[in-house]
């Protein structure tokens, strides 16, 4: 559990790679508080049902751009940058990649 780690890396982090799946978002609070104030770059590992990763993606950012408020007050900018395909999990479900990239304005 990397939140024992936390006062180690926080703020000290450019990349944090968050590879568990099926979902990686019981993480995603810890790697917004281990990126550099300036930001960095997130890549989220996710299953996510055909059809649906758009609105994932969508929801991917808005529960960026939350966390970091709420970690790091200021103004930023939250792109996914780029979706991978790593493979197919199950029928119809895809673990996929999001390379997000996170910058202070």
């Amino acid at each position: 559990n990397n939140e024992t780690f936390l006062d180690e890396y926080n703020s000290l982090c450019h990349r944090v790679n968050l590879g568990l799946i099926p979902s990686s978002k019981s993480g995603w609070h810890l790697a917004i508080q281990a990126l550099r104030e300036t930001g960095g770059w997130l890549h989220v590992h996710e299953n996510v049902q055909e059809g649906e990763e758009n609105q994932f993606k969508i929801n991917l950012i808005e529960s960026l751009t939350n966390l970091w408020i709420k970690y790091k007050p200021t103004a930023v900018s939250i792109q996914v940058k780029h979706v991978q395909k790593v493979k197919s999990y199950a029928p119809h479900i895809n673990h996929l990649v999001f390379d997000v990239h996170i910058h202070q304005q």
